[in-house]
């Protein structure tokens, strides 16, 4: 759930994780994070006016490209 948040709202992602953009993992590997994003500070994140959202994750070429 997490690395989902970091995905569809960038703005958490930023916040808490780096993304390491390393084409040999897996998208859910490609995150590195020393903080846990608490609830208190989500909340702000979700109520901030210009908030982006990506409601669906679209994969990458290479994700896509690839027979799971």
């Amino acid at each position: 759930m997490q690395i989902w948040a970091y995905e569809a709202i960038p703005s958490i992602g930023r916040r808490y994780g780096e993304n390491l953009q390393e084409a040999d993992l897996r998208r859910i590997c490609r995150w590195n994070s020393s903080e846990m994003p608490n609830s208190k500070d989500i909340g702000a994140s979700i109520d901030e006016p210009n908030i982006v959202v990506h409601c669906t994750l679209k994969p990458t070429p290479e994700e896509a490209s690839k027979a799971y």
